[in-house]
Parts: C-alpha cells; sequence; structure tokens
C-alpha cells in the first residue's frame, strides 16, 4: 500500500527546471550572467535579435558561465552558431574540451551534445572559446537537465507493480489447486 501512494506522489511531482543558462539569447542587450573577454553583444533584426560575437584580433576569446549542477544528473547543452572561414570556436564543459567546431559554417548552425556529466554539486563551468572571429556569432545556448519525467517514471513503476502483484496472484492460484496424482 505504501509503494502505491509514493508511485500516486511521485507522478505529481513537478518536472526540473528547463534551461539553467541565464540570459540565453542575449536578450538584456548585454551579457548580463556571462563573463569573458573581447564578447560583445551585436542588436539586429528577427530572427535573431540580440547575440554575441568576438572581435578577429581575439584569440583565445573566453566566454562562460558558471551554471548550478547536480551530481548524477546529465545534461543537454545547445547553441546556434556561425562563423566565416578562420573563425574557430572551441567548448568546454566543467573544464574538458567536448568540441572544436570550425568557421564557414554558412549561416547559422544548431549544435547539441547530450548526456554532459558532473561529478559533484555545485558549480559547472560552461565556456566558449573563439579564435579569430571576423562575424562570428552565438546565441540560443541552452543547457537542460535530461531527468526522466515523473510521470514516466511512476508509469514504468506501476507497470512493474503490476506485473508482480499477476505473478503473485499466478503462484497463490497454483498453491490452492488441488494436486493431481498422474500414474504411467
Amino acid at each position: 500500500m505504501r509503494s502505491i501512494v509514493f508511485l500516486v506522489a511521485l507522478s505529481f511531482t513537478p518536472a526540473i527546471e528547463a534551461n539553467i543558462v541565464q540570459n540565453p539569447s542575449f536578450e538584456t542587450g548585454d551579457l548580463t550572467g556571462w563573463s569573458g573577454s573581447g564578447w560583445s553583444v551585436v542588436t539586429a533584426g528577427p530572427p535573431r535579435p540580440h547575440w554575441v560575437t568576438f572581435p578577429a584580433s581575439c584569440d583565445p576569446c573566453p566566454l562562460f558561465e558558471d551554471l548550478a549542477t547536480t551530481a548524477g544528473v546529465r545534461y543537454l547543452l545547445a547553441f546556434a552558431y556561425s562563423s566565416e572561414a578562420g573563425a574557430d570556436l572551441r567548448v568546454l564543459w566543467d573544464g574538458t574540451q567536448i568540441a572544436d567546431i570550425p568557421g564557414a559554417t554558412s549561416g547559422w548552425v544548431q549544435f547539441s551534445y547530450s548526456g554532459l556529466a558532473v561529478s559533484r554539486d555545485g558549480v559547472t563551468r560552461l565556456e566558449f572559446d573563439g579564435s579569430f572571429g571576423s562575424l562570428s556569432g552565438l546565441d540560443d545556448v541552452t543547457v537542460d537537465p535530461q531527468v526522466p519525467e515523473p510521470g514516466s517514471v511512476s508509469l514504468v513503476a506501476s507497470g512493474a507493480v503490476m506485473l508482480f502483484l499477476a505473478r503473485r496472484r499466478a503462484v497463490v492460484q497454483r498453491e490452492q489447486s488441488p494436486t493431481r496424482l498422474q500414474f504411467r
């Protein structure tokens, strides 16, 4: 009975909030939430009203945000990047390089990296290092926890409980049925 109450309570637990990045599309018109050197916000029209860029003379140009993360949770990083030839972008997650994107992307390209883990609770640094960035741009940076929805967990758990009860019922019925002796 306790397990059923737990499963019902679990199904009403809210999902973990998505996108832990502050100012992911630079809509504040500045680098609020971000730190680094050489990057600046570009204000343009639709479809990308604000994005950030780094100058051609900058090598490397770090831009980073320290994110509140939880050990054991995997994260999905996604962002849009646009560059001309020679404007490379390195992406680091907690000090480990996860991507080295060469220049010449032919417009805005969406990149994503899943399964990013952290080994401890606290702060994880997401860093973009640009080099020789004539007309390079970064936008729509998201970091989402990849946690199963609580409703999905409760659905799987309730299915497992139902299988267990069905199996137990079959065993009890077998034990209660009269034994038949067969002679050969």
